[in-house]
């Protein structure tokens, strides 16, 4: 595989840790070819930010249900952070998180997940998880390449890929690049299908520019569509710890092309939650199965944004079903 120059990928670097966790200071690779220049990058406000939300990150390590291995991956974007659970020899899936979370995330599809697969939950670099801090255009195709580095560090050839959000618009358009490393594709809630909500947009914007934790939990409500929590309150601590120590991100996500859907030649599923409020899910399916019709697509008809933490057994159930034994 080439690295992002060109030339061979970078050797893989990896420091594990098992069953238990311990706080790491992580530090990006220099100036990507296609990412941000000059000093290292950061996603958090400050060292201390940084240094807050890993240990909210290690807390949640502490609970995770199953055993697990966390590693820091070398790639020329800078190191990637990855758990990896479920029996060694299973068939690997590889799951990427949405925008403003990281890799626990998953947490609730954990242990139906590992029950079945070997599964690598990354932490996308750029977002508020262990990861280096680099930031690349949606559009430069670096997300791609750094995905196809990650998955040679892992040591792993095809996968099944899992996308939520704005890990579903990497995963797609990582599977667009390299179809002969993606065995089956799950697109779950993917971020950039419609157009974004005006409502939508100024919400976010809000939370981000008046993180009180009231704030943050109102956007929440809103994007799960549900009244009552989706997720308990450990995990909502975490979410607005996040929110208030991660710096904004300027990097826009574009809608993905009739074009790009009608390309995809891996089977796919697209999950999608009826009471989404960032598009029209109605809309968003509608326009797939008139322009990709090989892509499954199931709706949830009471979900919102949020399904993988509102409907965690319906989810966990489809996928399985999907991926297959």
């Amino acid at each position: 595989m080439n690295d992002a120059s060109g030339g061979s990928r970078a050797t893989a670097r990896t420091e594990t840790e098992r069953g238990a966790s311990r706080p790491e200071r992580l530090q990006g690779a220099g100036a990507p070819p296609g990412g941000q220049r000059g000093a290292a990058p950061n996603q958090y406000r400050s060292a201390d930010a940084r240094e807050r939300a890993c240990a909210s990150y290690d807390a949640i390590l502490k609970r995770w249900p199953v055993p697990y291995e966390a590693r820091l991956l070398e790639t020329r974007f800078g190191d990637t952070h990855v758990i990896t659970f479920g029996a060694e020899g299973a068939r690997p899936l590889v799951l990427l998180h949405g925008l403003g979370t990281n890799a626990t995330s998953w947490f609730p599809l954990v242990p139906a997940l590992a029950a079945r697969h070997r599964v690598h939950a990354i932490d996308t670099i750029g977002d508020v998880g262990k990861s280096a801090g680099t930031r690349p255009s949606y559009r430069s195709g670096d997300h791609a390449r750094w995905l196809d580095q990650v998955l040679d560090a892992l040591g792993v050839g095809s996968v099944a890929l899992a996308g939520l959000s704005a890990g579903g618009w990497i995963a797609l358009h990582f599977a667009l690049a390299h179809p002969q490393r993606v065995e089956r594709l799950a697109l779950l809630a993917p971020a950039s299908l419609q157009r974004m909500r005006a409502g939508m947009m100024l919400r976010g914007a809000f939370a981000m520019t008046f993180n009180r934790a009231s704030v943050v939990r109102r956007l929440f409500r809103y994007l799960a569509a549900q009244e009552a929590p989706v997720m308990p309150e450990w995990a909502m601590q975490d979410v607005i710890l996040r929110f208030q120590l991660g710096r904004p991100s300027s990097v826009r996500i574009p809608v993905v092309r009739d074009a790009e859907l009608a390309a995809l030649r891996v089977p796919a599923l697209l999950m999608l939650g009826r009471n989404d409020p960032i598009y029209d899910a109605t809309l968003a399916a509608n326009r797939v199965r008139a322009v990709a019709p090989q892509i499954r697509i199931e709706l949830i008809p009471d979900g919102g944004h949020l399904f993988v933490s509102h409907r965690p057994a319906d989810t966990s159930k489809a996928l399985l079903e999907f991926f297959g034994p």
